[in-house]
């Protein structure tokens, strides 16, 4: 019922599938824009050197009583992406 309700009172809206290449280009058949979208997906979270990011765990688990490494706190603020306040956003 709901969806008779809605193809009746929704007007058309066509979808567009398009997207562009790192060079600019637009690719419209589905294959090439799902590759586009895994690619940018893998550099998003690559690092900024282009390298695999490390396996190690930085996400302030410290053991009880220890002050951060040097290493840690420049990697850390390194890290951090800009125009973005710290915390949850809840």
């Amino acid at each position: 019922m709901l969806q008779e309700v809605n193809s009746i009172t929704r007007k058309f809206q066509p979808q567009q599938r398009v997207i562009k290449d790192k060079l600019g280009r637009v690719l419209t058949e589905h294959d090439e824009t799902r590759s586009r979208w895994k690619e940018y997906c893998k550099d998003m979270y690559r690092c900024n050197d282009g390298e695999e990011e490390e396996e190690e765990v930085h996400n302030g688990d410290l053991e009880e009583g220890r002050d951060p490494l040097r290493e840690e706190v420049e990697w850390a603020i390194k890290n951090l992406k800009d125009g973005k306040a710290p915390g949850c956003d809840g």
